[in-house]
């Protein structure tokens, strides 16, 4: 490599001589390097302290997942959903609420019209990505599992599944589910997240 270098006489020489010190030791530099290494400096040993992610640091869902009664009445807790004239009351079975080994929330929710018309859901809710999963309707008083059920984002437009999430099911990072009880006291209580 040739660095031609022109000598500005109004600039002090000791300028100039750090100037050419900078450069050599950069050119000695890029010259040590074997000729056949990564261009992006990422070869073994490079950075030691380099983060790599392990097959088991992989998020995987639970590959069992229990399907639960039926709900009851009795076991029926209303949550108060922050949305304008909501179109529903909402109920969710106590008896159903559970975290999975996987992190994820999943519990029978009811959503009642005003004119009494009930349609039931088993779903879970993933907090750390902000998405959801159906996996079972109600058919007449049993649930049906959803063939092909897949996880979607939780979108402005599922508003009660994003208070959920909120304001009931996650912490305060939205990262990590609250403990069941904790749950169903904020429930019970109508107590969200910031109170």
């Amino acid at each position: 490599m040739v660095v031609v270098l022109k000598i500005m006489p109004e600039k002090p020489a000791s300028i100039f001589l750090l100037t050419i010190i900078f450069l050599l030791s950069f050119v000695t530099s890029v010259d040590a390097r074997d000729s056949n290494s990564d261009p992006l400096g990422s070869e073994p040993g490079l950075f030691e302290n380099e983060y790599v992610p392990q097959p088991e640091d992989i998020w995987k869902e639970d590959k069992h997942i229990p399907m639960p009664d039926f709900p009851d009445d009795e076991n029926l807790l209303q949550v108060n959903i922050d949305a304008v004239k909501a179109p529903y009351k909402y109920y969710i079975d106590e008896k159903s609420l559970s975290i999975g080994e996987d992190d994820v929330v999943r519990y029978i929710i009811i959503l009642e019209s005003r004119t009494g018309v009930r349609n039931t859901f088993y779903e879970g809710i993933h907090c750390a990505v902000n998405e959801y999963k159906v996996y079972a309707v109600a058919s007449g008083d049993k649930l049906k599992p959803v063939r092909k059920s897949e996880w979607r984002s939780i979108r402005m437009s599922h508003f009660y599944r994003l208070d959920l999430r909120r304001n009931f099911l996650c912490n305060k990072t939205g990262m990590y589910p609250n403990q069941v009880d904790e749950i169903i006291q904020r429930i019970k209580y109508n107590t969200q997240i910031g109170e």
